[in-house]
């Protein structure tokens, strides 16, 4: 299971090309331009150290309580999508350079979004999490999905079910999501794309998806793309 880290070439500008995988890359080598391969993005160095030292940055970025804080908020969903790129880039909860930060990003996300039976769970800055919105679930189930391949246990499967539970309580009657329950958009394509992929990322592992769910969803977005455009809503 792989999701591609594009967020990895959004993050630091150019490298140099007699940097190596890893290396912190100098002052003087900033602003200019080198080459990508021809088998682009196969095989090319100018990929592999943008990747790598977008990895650094994520580490040195992540925060005390595991969580990467977004600008204006959604630190759930900037989590979620940071580690998902470290793990794509080699390393997971078991092992790889960046271990301690995906265990981290996890353990954050299992209390935040996840509680379950246990009880409430705590933000970034420890206040209690109240609500849970549809990005929150539906970018989590994605990481979840993931630390659940490598770290399955009863209690992450059911801390998951949970998260299946509760999206499927806060569709809309037309079969999509908008960013949660009795909001003022009640239905969007960019937040019910991210509760189908965490969905089908789950039944990948072996979870049992409601089949209306899925069903709804998929006609839901066939609804908003018609003659091969993405709409914003139906």
């Amino acid at each position: 299971m792989r999701i591609l880290p594009l967020l990895a070439f959004l993050v630091l500008p150019a490298i140099a090309q007699d940097e190596k995988p890893g290396q912190r890359h100098r002052p003087e080598a900033l602003g200019k331009k080198f080459p990508h391969s021809a088998s682009c993005p196969k095989k090319c160095k100018t990929c592999e150290l943008a990747l790598a030292r977008a990895c650094e940055y994520l580490a040195k970025a992540q925060g005390g309580p595991g969580a990467w804080e977004a600008g204006n908020g959604g630190p759930v969903v900037v989590t979620s999508i940071a580690g998902l790129a470290l793990i794509a880039n080699g390393s997971s909860p078991l092992g790889g350079p960046y271990q301690r930060n995906v265990e981290r990003a996890a353990q954050f996300l299992l209390r935040t979004v996840a509680p379950g039976y246990k009880g409430k769970g705590k933000t970034a800055s420890g206040a209690e999490f109240e609500g849970f919105g549809n990005w929150d679930i539906g970018y989590a189930m994605l990481f979840l999905a993931e630390y659940y391949f490598y770290k399955a246990s009863d209690d992450i499967r059911q801390r998951l079910q949970f998260l299946i539970d509760k999206i499927k309580e806060q569709r809309e009657p037309n079969g999509g999501w908008g960013h949660a329950p009795n909001y003022a958009y009640k239905d969007l394509v960019v937040v019910t794309s991210g509760c189908m992929a965490g969905l089908g990322h789950l039944k990948a592992m072996g979870f049992k998806i409601p089949e209306d769910v899925v069903a709804d969803g998929v006609k839901y977005l066939e609804s908003t793309s018609a003659g091969g455009t993405v709409g914003y809503s139906p």
